[in-house]
């Protein structure tokens, strides 16, 4: 990134060339914030101090709100992976339930086959 003031050439009022201190559009509220209320005219005091007051709570409120998304977004994801985890004990569960039940739906056929009468022993 290069320079973020520069200065530029240009005809005043007067039409003599002089140069004029250049500042991108991007940087022109932050530079403002960093105007001395005690180096303006008088009059212009106070608006200045209320700029700057409120570029002080909205910078506050941009970074405790994206702190507190943030810590929503933690909360919640804590909870999807406990519901995860729920779940996955409940599918070992289910799953050692069904293999349980055939084992003795298959132990109960095999003995009923047995004590099945045999037309030749």
């Amino acid at each position: 990134m290069g320079p973020t003031v520069g200065m530029k050439p240009t005809v005043a009022a007067d039409g003599k060339q002089r140069e004029m201190l250049c500042l991108p559009v991007e940087f022109i509220f932050g530079w403002l914030f960093t105007i001395n209320p005690d180096n303006v005219n008088e009059d212009a005091r106070e608006a200045v101090r209320r700029y700057r007051m409120e570029c002080y709570r909205t910078l506050y409120r941009h970074f405790t709100g994206t702190q507190k998304r943030q810590l929503e977004q933690n909360r919640q994801e804590i909870e999807l992976l406990e519901r995860l985890a729920d779940y996955n004990q409940q599918k070992e569960a289910i799953t050692k339930g069904i293999a349980d039940t055939k084992r003795k739906l298959e132990q109960l056929r095999n003995e009923r086959l047995k004590n099945e009468p045999q037309l030749f022993d």
